[in-house]
């Protein structure tokens, strides 16, 4: 309810149940990431977002929910919830603020861990048993957020393109600006699957980042637009465009706070503020703050890898080398070159890199849901167990 910037999702005043009008939905799926019980459900089909009702219906007429009526072996029941007793975490449903009304009741008088059945088990039965245990499928397919990819990149490049274009008078730099800015508009709107909703976006500006992240880069876009066409572009019509892209760039950035990643770092080489920044510095050909900042990333990149080989997840060596070697090394190899002509070569180098990068981000997000808790409890109990 609180991230959801189209305001879809409201609760129920007799039940308390949360529920999503699915009239408002765009089809962001920014629900599906922000709920750590796995409730909302993206319909490919309807292109909308559904979720159980808790049979409402039902349950003002004094009937209970389907799932416990109908189940054939008692196993579901419902009833009241007294809000003056203390509700105890349940595994996989850990509470984030919401208190889940939701209570796991042994089948024995004292809860076990998992056991093996047979009278005797060998070490190799104990390990395989865990390493077989599936992995948890991720919430997000970096082929299905290729839109995302593509407007978290060309954000920041845009604001470097303004920039250039704002202190220039290369006649084609309003062209360039005017025809990406548009393009970086319509790509966001591929990622909604309701997209003639896409006015919704910006309802739940008190809330959600999401709605902050749409409503700051539509006035980047107006007024970085209307800077270069009318040509006021003193030094603070400048710098009022640049600081609305750069809230935008830090509204992005917020969006994935949902989201802890992998290696639980805050601070990582693609965020969209200092790629912006990067940018920035190529556009106004600045030597020095392209090095830091490059730098820095490079910084960040490297630690990130090192962090995953500790903790004994795939680096991705080769894909590490490519980013390495196009978008932070490369780079200066150009500018000490062709330092007169270089900044072109140096641009689309760094471009590549940073695609790399933040398709990288994508693979590397961890969402918390039931399943993921649920299986760490487990292996954690085997670990006890074996």
């Amino acid at each position: 309810m609180t991230h959801c910037p189209a305001n879809a999702f409201y609760r129920d005043p007799v039940t308390n149940a949360v529920l999503v009008n699915q009239a408002k939905c765009i089809g962001c799926k920014y629900c599906t990431w922000a709920c750590p019980f796995d409730a909302p459900e993206y319909n490919p089909f309807e292109k909308i977002i559904g979720k159980c009702t808790l049979c409402i219906d039902p349950l003002k007429a004094g009937d209970i929910p389907a799932c416990a009526k109908c189940c054939p072996t008692g196993a579901l029941e419902f009833s009241e919830f007294d809000p003056s007793i203390p509700f105890d975490p349940v595994k996989g449903f850990s509470d984030y603020g919401t208190v889940p009304r939701i209570k796991f009741v042994s089948a024995s008088k004292k809860e076990r861990i998992p056991e093996m059945a047979g009278a005797t088990k060998s070490p190799e039965k104990e390990i395989n048993c865990g390493n077989e245990l599936p992995e948890p499928k991720s919430r997000v397919s970096l082929a299905a957020e290729w839109p995302l990819v593509l407007f978290t990149f060309l954000v920041p490049l845009i604001i470097g393109i303004f920039a250039g274009a704002a202190t220039s008078h290369h006649p084609y730099w309003k062209e360039l600006f005017l025809l990406s800015g548009f393009f970086t508009l319509l790509v966001s709107l591929f990622h909604l699957g309701k997209k003639k909703r896409f006015y919704r976006a910006i309802l739940n500006l008190r809330n959600s980042w999401l709605s902050r992240e749409i409503l700051f880069f539509l006035l980047f876009l107006g007024v970085s637009s209307f800077t270069l066409i009318s040509g006021l572009t003193s030094f603070w019509m400048i710098l009022l465009t640049l600081l609305l892209g750069f809230l935008t760039t830090f509204s992005i950035d917020r969006v994935y706070h949902l989201q802890t990643r992998v290696d639980k770092r805050q601070w990582h080489s693609s965020q969209t503020l200092l790629t912006a920044m990067l940018f920035i510095s190529i556009f106004l050909e600045s030597f020095f703050p392209f090095i830091f900042v490059l730098a820095f990333k490079l910084l960040l990149y490297i630690c990130r890898k090192v962090e995953y080989k500790q903790m004994k997840k795939d680096p991705r060596w080769i894909i590490s080398l490519l980013r390495i070697l196009t978008g932070l090394v490369s780079p200066l190899f150009l500018f000490l070159l062709i330092p007169q002509t270089g900044w072109l070569f140096i641009l689309f180098s760094v471009s590549f890199g940073e695609i790399i990068d933040r398709m990288e981000f994508y693979l590397e997000l961890d969402y918390v849901t039931p399943e993921k808790e649920l299986r760490s409890w487990l292996m954690k109990d085997l670990q006890r167990a074996g």
